[in-house]
């Protein structure tokens, strides 16, 4: 394991010795100057490079070219070799130290005899070299992969370039550049380490033990570093589980298990493990003497419906490896199931139903659905509980017979609901319609006034017959009764009071409790006067082809049902105005002229206030097509009288001229 030191013998070490030579300006005339240079270390066996440069007139002269310049070892009076300079005045002399030269200083001398034919004066100049001893490092590692901890133990062997031993040689330990530990050699020039791994120097996989040996120019040794690799590992461990718990549990049942934490060098007493539910934190339980964890967990809140892990972990520390162990547990619970019903269920209607689910905590029961089945007519509802909240609310439609009427919930959706079927049952009922049909009133009635309301009482099924429905006034005072016939009609009389004002009046079904049958009432305000609005409506109209005429037929109607007569209509009609008075039955006729093209025209109207009646006003969209405008273009009175008189005067003619031939 030693490479460096024999590189310190192969080396070439440059030693630059300056050397100043005097352009002769007379013969014999020189001027010397002498620089002096550090020591430079050099271990034998090398090569070291010794390079001169020759210039006149000392350091700031021109070069000298091809002159021979003889270098010496002067410590040991030893001509070493002649070099010639080069074009730049250098002169370049390799020297290999021999493997037995003297350690220690030595002085390098290289001198220029001078030149009298181009009148350069001698010269010399020299320099000091340190020669060392290359030094080789032998390291024995007995164990390259150790535990935190355990020691690290190596010897080192420490040799100069005569493969004899240093001794007493003071050795550095190093580990990414951080000192460990220290020793010397001994006598023999060995050293044996024991460092201990510890994480102040030590991480996990390789690390990089570096020994060095630092120069030494008292006893004139090179340094010297060799570097090993040592794996720190940590311990494996393992937890197993002893006791193996169920595979599922219920809200506020107890989970227990027993955990043994072993390494490979046997179990872990006092250890801690972490117990996480899902990844969360959720407890932590010491083991024994004997490695053995008991736990004992409640699943309480923390846990929710469905499917959970468990994870029993060690974190480890700088000599055992973290470990952990997983187990899968499914939390169960049951349902509390509450219906709320909007109202009573009636037949033949949408009904509509609140159904709230929680588990034992009263919490939401994720990714259900609600099915509701009519056990009677067998069909089927259903609706999703949103993300988040207890209930879910629906409509449902009731057909079939009334009376007691059973349901099946069932819960779909999460397997995790242990009652998922739950009945229910409720009384379904009929509401029949009561409807008002017609009457003799329109919203007014004058005081006294007889009132009939004819109304209808049915469902779905069939209509109502002799059933009995009832008035009431200001829903205080019966007024009267009447029975259905047998399409479920019934006259209903009352009488408008005396004094004027809002008349609110009830129609009333009273139920039937026996068969299921809900009680309705029909609503009806009239308005008591002694005046009262008028009505003008558009009876009917229709185009007279010949006489290009427009019948329009108007009814006068009090809105307390009364047909009124001698009533005076007002009217405008393309520009043109007019009047007209009703008849008995409340009718009047207008004879209007057609206009030109099709389109739709307005009638407007308006008539005077009296002592029984208030003035109204509007208007009527009359609408003509291109037909009934065109069948229209006729002749007229005009042409009609024309045409008569024509043919009169030609039926005429043979009658004169008769008379006339006999006179």
């Amino acid at each position: 394991m030693t490479d460096s030191p024999e590189a310190c013998s192969m080396r070439n070490v440059p030693v630059l010795i300056g050397a100043a030579i005097a352009l002769m300006l007379f013969m014999f005339a020189a001027c010397t100057e002498t620089v002096s240079a550090e020591e430079t270390p050099i271990c034998r066996g090398s090569v070291a490079t010794i390079t001169i440069t020759l210039l006149q007139n000392g350091t700031y002269g021109n070069p000298v070219s091809n002159q021979p310049v003889e270098f010496f070892d002067q410590t040991l009076d030893v001509f070493l070799g002649l070099v010639l300079t080069d074009v730049d005045g250098r002169a370049q002399f390799e020297w290999s130290l021999p493997a037995d030269h003297p350690l220690g200083p030595t002085v390098i001398n290289a001198t220029y005899r001078g030149n009298e034919t181009l009148a350069l004066a001698p010269s010399f100049q020299w320099t000091s070299l340190t020669v060392l001893s290359s030094t080789r490092m032998d390291i024995q590692v007995e164990r390259s992969t150790v535990f935190p901890g355990e020691v690290v133990p190596f010897t080192v062997l420490l040799l100069n370039d005569m493969n004899l031993p240093l001794p007493y040689a003071q050795l550095t330990v190093f580990c990414n550049s951080v000192p460990i530990t220290s020793r010397a050699t001994n006598s023999s020039g060995w050293a044996r380490f024991t460092v201990q791994c510890n994480d102040s120097w030590a991480r996990l996989g390789e690390n990089e033990i570096r020994v060095a040996y630092e120069q030494n120019l008292v006893v004139f040794n090179e340094a010297v570093a060799e570097s090993f690799m040592v794996t720190v590992e940590q311990v494996s461990t393992s937890v197993e589980v002893t006791k193996p718990p169920l595979g599922s549990y219920g809200l506020n049942d107890t989970l227990r298990t027993d955990l043994f934490l072993r390494a490979d060098d046997g179990a872990l007493p006092g250890a801690r493990l972490q117990v996480a539910l899902d990844g969360v934190s959720l407890a932590a339980v010491l083991t024994d003497d004997s490695g053995v964890a008991h736990l004992c967990l409640v699943i309480d809140g923390i846990f929710t419906l469905g499917p959970h892990r468990l994870t029993f972990e060690y974190p480890g520390n700088s000599r055992y490896a973290s470990c952990s162990h997983d187990i899968s547990i499914s939390v169960l619970s049951s349902a509390n199931i509450r219906i709320i019903l909007q109202g009573p269920v009636i037949v033949n209607t949408d009904s509509n139903i609140t159904i709230e689910i929680r588990d034992l905590f009263h919490r939401p029961i994720q990714n259900a659905t609600i099915i509701l089945r009519d056990l009677v007519s067998n069909e089927t509802f259903a609706g999703a509980v949103p993300i988040g909240t207890t209930s879910v609310s629906f409509s449902f439609h009731i057909v079939g017979r009334t009376g007691a009427r059973s349901f099946l919930i069932s819960i779909v959706g999460n397997e995790y609901v242990t009652n998922r079927t739950s009945a229910f049952s409720t009384l379904v009922w009929s509401r029949p319609d009561l409807i008002l049909v017609r009457s003799n009133i329109r919203g007014y009635a004058s005081p006294s006034q007889q009132i009939m309301l004819e109304v209808r009482l049915y469902d779905s099924q069939m209509a109502y017959t002799d059933t009995l429905v009832e008035s009431w006034i200001d829903n205080t005072t019966a007024v009267s009764h009447s029975f259905t016939n047998s399409s479920g009609f019934a006259i209903v009389e009352l009488k408008a009071p005396q004094d004027e004002g809002l008349v609110d009046t009830w129609i009333v079904y009273s139920g039937n409790l026996t068969v299921f049958r809900m009680s309705n009432t029909l609503h009806y305000t009239f308005t008591v006067s002694r005046i009262v609005p008028l009505a003008i409506e558009l009876h009917h109209y229709t185009v007279i082809m010949p006489l290009l005429q427009l019948e329009v037929v108007l009814m006068a109607c009090a809105l307390n049902g009364s047909l009124l007569e001698g009533v005076t209509i007002n009217y405008e009609w393309l520009s043109i105005r007019g009047s007209t008075e009703s008849t008995h039955d409340g009718l009047s006729q207008l004879y209007l002229p057609v206009p030109g093209f099709p389109g739709s025209f307005i009638l407007s109207y308006w008539t005077e206030s009296s002592s029984y009646t208030l003035s109204c006003s509007g208007h009527f969209v009359i609408n003509l097509n291109g037909s009934e405008v065109a069948a229209a273009q006729g002749v007229g009175i005009t042409g009609m009288a024309a045409s008569i008189c024509v043919s009169l005067t030609l039926a005429a003619i043979p009658i004169i001229r008769k008379r006339y031939l006999l006179d």
